[in-house]
């Protein structure tokens, strides 16, 4: 298992989700405000506390295409 920190993305995209990224995502330079979420060995458990936050939220497709809504 490979832990990684975790942010979800203050703005939701146009589909109305909140994306949730790792810290070394290459989508992480757009994202101009951010919110971090903790240490997490998978990006489901990411995904469940943004959900404390917002209210539809998905993963990256990029860095964590687990948890990405197609």
């Amino acid at each position: 298992m490979s832990y990684k920190h975790y942010y979800v993305g203050d703005s939701a995209m146009l589909s109305g989700d909140y994306e949730v990224h790792t810290r070394d995502c290459v989508e992480m330079v757009r994202i101009k405000s951010r919110t971090y979420l903790g240490y997490f060995d998978n990006c489901q458990d990411a995904v469940r506390k943004a959900s404390d936050i917002y209210p539809n939220v998905c993963g990256c497709k990029y860095c964590s295409p687990g948890c990405h809504r197609r």
